[in-house]
């Protein structure tokens, strides 16, 4: 087998990326970097797997830092699109267990849990989710939100937004200056408390409003709603081209009126044939297998193979 440096992988992740490398050999060392920066140089091939979005890790996002590597490969496909990569796999997701129980009567409200969290890049929606929260209720949606730090103090809310301003500021990402700093101080009425199970929580509801936290990523939200039974309205990257997630969420407009409106018309409508594909999806037990750490693992394998290969 030929070297292979890790740094940044757990060790289920590790162990499971190591064992596609073991009866190939190659020209170079390769040093594969898990959304962590080389503390040091290393001979041979520096390969970049990116897994947290610009809005989360601003610093791995800066065109002065991505030009020290050979091979960058995004764990999004509409990251790697925004980027002109061709090199991208899913993020790797764990098929959630299945809750104990159903509740009997689910509630006719819709149920958000997040933390509340701030960016300051475009591609942040931390600021569009404050603004639908607000939106609905302002309307008298039946939201719930649920999550840690919607009552933070002043002072530390303020601190976060500084923090993630500056370290947006120190790379090349374009500024939001209205993501990071809107809705400052704002009271959210709609707020529940902590969510200590999240599926636990969403089988009481009959909708789970669920807004990603960057415009490209695709997180374990969404699933922790269709194993609990409850109906995804979902703001995140289209869905469509992906066979084994298309018409199990209903895609809201990536504008929060418009979003609000339409939630607004489908909590009055019937959604059992979506409320089938969701049963259908969790009793099939391949549903998930592109998610799994190891076909995110074989993918990259793959493009760091073909990569060596041409180069």
């Amino acid at each position: 087998m030929s070297e292979i440096r890790l740094f940044g992988f757990d060790e289920f992740f590790e162990n499971s990326l190591l064992s596609n490398f073991q009866a190939q050999v190659f020209r170079n060392p390769i040093n594969i970097y898990f959304d962590t920066k080389p503390d040091k140089e290393f001979a041979g091939r520096d390969c970049l797997v990116l897994l947290e979005p610009p809005t989360v890790n601003p610093e791995l996002y800066d065109k002065r830092f991505l030009n020290k590597f050979d091979l960058v490969i995004f764990l999004s496909p509409w990251r790697a699109e925004l980027y002109q990569s061709r090199h991208w796999s899913f993020q790797p997701i764990a098929r959630p267990n299945l809750p104990m129980s159903y509740a009997a009567d689910r509630r006719l409200r819709i149920a958000i849990i997040n933390d509340h969290k701030f960016g300051a890049c475009e591609s942040s929606r931390y600021g569009f989710r404050r603004k639908v929260i607000k939106l609905a209720q302002f309307h008298d949606l039946p939201l719930d939100l649920y999550g840690t730090n919607w009552e933070m103090s002043r002072t530390i809310e303020l601190r976060k937004r500084l923090s993630i301003l500056r370290r947006t500021t120190s790379t090349s990402l374009k500024l939001d200056l209205q993501e990071c700093f809107g809705d400052l101080f704002h009271k959210y009425s709609s707020f529940r408390g902590h969510a200590e199970d999240k599926i636990q929580t969403l089988v009481n509801y009959k909708y789970n409003l669920i807004i990603e936290n960057d415009i490209d990523s695709l997180t374990e939200k969404l699933f922790d709603a269709v194993f609990a039974g409850a109906i995804p309205l979902f703001v995140g990257p289209n869905l469509g081209r992906f066979t084994k997630l298309n018409g199990l969420v209903i895609q809201l407009p990536d504008n929060p009126k418009d979003a609000i409106m339409e939630i607004e018309e489908l909590i009055h409508k019937d959604h059992s044939e979506l409320e089938f594909r969701i049963a259908e999806f969790v009793k099939d037990s391949s549903s998930m297998e592109f998610l799994s750490v190891d076909a995110v693992s074989s993918q990259i394998y793959e493009h760091i193979y073909r990569f060596e290969l041409a180069s």
